[in-house]
């Protein structure tokens, strides 16, 4: 039975929220302590039935709002520093990502943005430098793996490198590469990659060839700036998923297809058809959680590229690509910033042969 205790704790976080949503950082704390609490139980199932029915909040918005708000608490609770607070949501909601890597990254960002800029911070700047810093968190964690050489025992057509691809692949000569055929990591902390990707691709690449990427949908606006900045478009494709669907709740979607972007170094000149989809040939995660099935690469590699032609991935993962090209007789170059991941590649590798 609900307590007269717990009602009117309710009813005073919903006064916080019904005055107009005063202030983000009230209402998000209010927010965080009816779901921490429970206190939505009486009379709905679910935290986001509650916000969606009492409020007509989704769950998105919610989310931002509470998320906003432990931006602020952070830097509320530092002693290292007394920093003026985010002067509203939308420059807190921009410092999210870092809190989801390192409290501490989020009170020097924020504490560099005040000394750059003072009273003129906006919530532009804010992700600027935000998404610069969480290159760098990047760039940190691959420096601490020293490469070494992964595959002494690999044919002399399979070239795969322990390292940030930025790095161990810089080495390639230009205008060389006949195909990149790659799956870069999906989240929001790695988005700067596809910037450098577009880079390596545009000087990898022989003029009119391809670089074929797998993506995630929910930040596939950002991936198609970063890679038109040195690419040329030339179609959007998806690989079919078969079996139950991930369901994006963010977005109430049930996702049932995967993007595939392709785009050239220019000057684009098409030389042989190709379909613009495949059907997975199922779920294929032995070697690697964000495993590919070997069909589609095997496909693409073969519509696109000839026996003895170059092809790369820089981010080799669990080594499908590299399976896929070494088996239709092509000459594999790969990077892979993962021990683990390299060394089941090599091991996959291994047991493969060429057609």
């Amino acid at each position: 039975m609900t307590t007269i205790v717990t009602l009117r704790t309710l009813a005073e976080c919903e006064s916080v929220i019904e005055r107009g949503l005063a202030t983000f950082v009230e209402v998000g704390q209010a927010l965080m302590e009816i779901r921490e609490r429970r206190l939505y139980r009486e009379q709905y199932e679910t935290f986001e039935d509650y916000c969606r029915e009492r409020w007509g909040l989704g769950q998105s918005r919610v989310y931002q709002m509470m998320d906003a708000t432990r931006v602020v608490e952070v830097l509320k609770s530092s002693t290292m520093v007394e920093l003026p607070l985010p002067a509203n949501e939308r420059q807190a909601r921009e410092l999210v990502p870092l809190l989801r890597q390192d409290e501490a990254k989020v009170i020097e960002v924020w504490r560099e943005l005040r000394e750059q800029y003072g009273e003129e911070v906006t919530a532009a700047r804010v992700k600027n430098l935000v998404s610069k810093r969480l290159e760098r968190i990047v760039r940190e964690r691959q420096a601490q793996q020293k490469p070494t050489d992964p595959a002494p025992t690999l044919p002399p057509t399979v070239d795969l490198r322990l390292g940030d691809f930025r790095e161990v692949l810089a080495d390639i000569p230009d205008s060389s590469v006949d195909l990149i055929f790659t799956d870069p990591p999906y989240p929001a902390e790695y988005l700067p990659l596809w910037k450098d990707l577009a880079v390596f691709a545009a000087r990898v690449l022989k003029p009119g060839r391809l670089l074929v990427a797998y993506s995630g949908q929910y930040h596939l606006p950002t991936i198609m700036t970063s890679l038109e900045a040195r690419l040329d478009y030339v179609w959007l494709g998806a690989v079919i998923l078969p079996g139950s669907h991930n369901q994006v709740q963010q977005r109430y979607v049930r996702n049932g297809v995967k993007p595939l972007l392709f785009y050239a170094r220019p000057p684009y000149t098409p030389t042989t058809w190709f379909e613009d989809c495949y059907t997975s040939d199922g779920v294929e995660k032995t070697t690697h959680e964000w495993q590919q099935s070997i069909g589609c690469a095997r496909y693409y590699i073969e519509r696109l590229t000839s026996p003895g032609a170059v092809v790369v991935d820089p981010f080799i993962g669990g080594g499908t690509t590299a399976v896929a090209a070494r088996e239709l007789g092509r000459t594999i170059i790969g990077a892979e910033i993962d021990r683990q991941a390299m060394a089941a590649a090599i091991a996959r590798l291994q047991g493969s042969k060429t057609t």
